[in-house]
């Protein structure tokens, strides 16, 4: 599944594969294999408030928080990461990305 989102910086992909196996050793013995993988990568978008939104409802020309045109969202982050002070910063600067893999793999056996 896969989304641009109507806002700059919100586009998401997610990819699911399931797979089920079964091996019969034997008439009354089986083997069964189970393997799932799921991976998100998704770009998070600031948060606005209503007034930002009616200014900039797609958030257009908001790469760069210094140039940044009337309306956009950003957020004030630590310059150097962990103390003051902070920066204004878009989520494009600030890398307001997840990629995230969650997988599960499982084998039975049972008659």
């Amino acid at each position: 599944m896969r989304g641009d989102g109507y806002i700059s910086h919100s586009a998401f992909n997610t990819q699911t594969i399931n797979a089920l196996g079964t091996y019969a050793v034997t008439p009354n013995d089986r083997v069964k294999f189970k393997v799932i993988n799921n991976w998100v990568f998704a770009n998070l978008a600031v948060r606005q408030s209503l007034n930002q939104f009616e200014a900039n409802p797609f958030q257009r020309g908001c790469a760069v928080a210094a140039t940044a045109a009337f309306g956009c969202g950003t957020v004030n982050l630590f310059a150097n990461g962990f103390s003051a002070p902070t920066v204004a910063q878009t989520a494009e600067q600030a890398g307001f990305r997840r990629h995230d893999t969650r997988r599960h793999r499982g084998l039975a056996l049972g008659a």
